[in-house]
């Protein structure tokens, strides 16, 4: 069986478990709440509903895991009779960190200088890192997952194993290790594509030779191995011509039904155009600020109208840019950079934003990979400018009937269509239609039946053998 995504998700409710003992999925992520950003939601999303499906998630995750975000709220989304087992793992990129920055403070001392952290400007740290951290800087954390798994099993047996990976491969390297200790089914989830030049850098042909071996392996021991996108299947089935194309399936991305409930929408009486995520590498704000700086100068009425709230982070570049854009244009009473905000209060910018604004690049990854946050976009209801290639994000858009589609660097038609929905705004006719058949479908309630049945596969071929 090949998933098709979206248009074979289930219907809710038809692989309603029967009452009777779960059976136990081992999930295998190193992001897990407390951390956050767009790496945590589909295991998360899946340990909220995959009781309704006959399984029991244990969830295996970091203790105190380095990384950027962190949301100690997110902790709330994960039901709390659900078990979540943290482990130790060695972290040399943090305790890097940690030195560095204590240097960083002893020169501020010692000069008189304002103290900044070293790490954050040197490139050898990262250079290291990829020279030195097979597959990935999170490898520290193998030896302690691969022995709580065994623990645990000796416990309560595991009938099946998950693991996850958004740029970090570790997560494979310990369910391939259980898979030939424990001889569990395995469904690898690959929601990037690692090996390609805008997710991963490999700093020698000798690293990628590695990768690729790897990437080789788990996908020819995993049971099943799914991804979110159609291409990204493709892309898979291509490189590897002599694994059996039936092992891969497509199960899209979702969003929690009851994503906004108790969240109120607080309008803004101007015109507002809200942006939630990250700007980094090509991924860049500065063709849609250029476009806002040349609206103003085409109408200057919606110099006093127009809001723009920039949610999330930015990269040292982009931050840079987006700075240098602000003051060169004056744009400094339209444009507010709110950073990272806890993620109830991002969601509050959603709906109540006029317009959502959603940001990719020309190239493969916004040809490619959909962007996580279009989800919470479409579950906010309210229209989208898009500024995507033709792809998998402008592919969804254009079926949930739920925006604009501008080319990202085409500059003149984002400002057109900025004037456009403004004037709409002015007038009152600035609605969202949708298509709610084709939301629903893209919840998580919806999608774990997808990915409930894909463990049932494998389960029942296993017990033919």
């Amino acid at each position: 069986m090949r998933a098709s995504g979206v248009h074979g998700a289930r219907e809710l409710g038809e692989m309603r478990a029967p009452a009777g003992r779960r059976k136990t999925l081992l999930m295998i992520d190193y992001l897990f709440p407390p951390i956050a950003g767009p790496g945590i939601q589909r295991t998360l999303g899946y340990v909220r509903h995959l009781r309704d499906y006959g399984w029991e998630p244990i969830v295996l995750t970091v203790r105190d895991g380095e990384h950027s975000l962190y949301d100690i709220s997110l902790l709330d989304w994960v039901p709390r009779d659900v078990a979540v087992e943290r482990t130790a793992s060695i972290e040399p990129v943090r305790f890097a960190k940690r030195l560095l920055l204590k240097r960083s403070k002893e020169n501020a001392s010692s000069t008189g200088a304002s103290g900044r952290p070293l790490w954050r400007g040197a490139k050898w740290v990262r250079n290291i890192e990829r020279w030195m951290l097979f597959p990935d800087r999170r490898v520290g954390w193998v030896p302690f997952a691969v022995a709580r798994a065994i623990s645990l099993n000796r416990r309560r047996p595991i009938d099946a194993i998950y693991s996850s990976s958004t740029n970090i491969m570790t997560g494979h390297l310990i369910a391939y290790l259980l898979k030939k200790r424990l001889g569990r089914p395995w469904v690898a989830d690959f929601e990037d594509a690692w090996l390609e030049s805008h997710v991963s850098y490999f700093p020698s042909p000798l690293h990628r030779k590695a990768a690729e071996r790897l990437e080789h392996i788990v996908l020819r021991e995993a049971d099943r191995v799914t991804v979110a996108t159609e291409p990204h299947r493709r892309m898979l089935e291509q490189r590897y011509a002599r694994i059996n194309p039936a092992k891969y399936c497509v199960i899209p991305m979702g969003v929690d039904p009851h994503l906004f409930e108790g969240i109120q929408r607080s309008p803004s009486p101007k015109f507002t155009i809200a942006h939630f995520g990250s700007f980094y590498g090509p991924r860049s704000p500065e063709p849609f600020l250029t476009a806002v700086a040349q609206c103003v100068e085409q109408d200057h009425a919606i110099s006093r109208d127009l809001e723009v709230i920039l949610v999330g982070t930015f990269d040292a570049e982009s931050i840079a840019l987006t700075e240098r854009l602000i003051a060169t244009h004056d744009l400094g009473n339209i444009v507010r950079l709110e950073g990272v905000v806890p993620y109830r209060r991002g969601l509050q910018h959603l709906i109540s934003a006029d317009i959502l604004l959603l940001v990719t690049d020309e190239g493969i990854w916004g040809r490619n990979l959909l962007a996580s946050k279009l989800l919470e976009y479409l579950a906010a209801g309210r229209p989208i400018l898009t500024l995507a290639p033709e792809g998998v994000n402008a592919d969804l858009v254009r079926a949930a009937n739920a925006g604009v589609i501008v080319r990202p660097s085409d500059i003149r038609a984002i400002r057109d269509t900025i004037l456009r929905l403004y004037r709409q705004w002015m007038g009152g006719d600035l609605s969202f239609k949708g298509n709610p058949d084709l939301i629903r479908r893209l919840t998580w309630p919806v999608v774990t039946g997808e990915f409930a049945s894909i463990l049932e596969e494998n389960l029942l071929r296993q017990a033919l053998r």
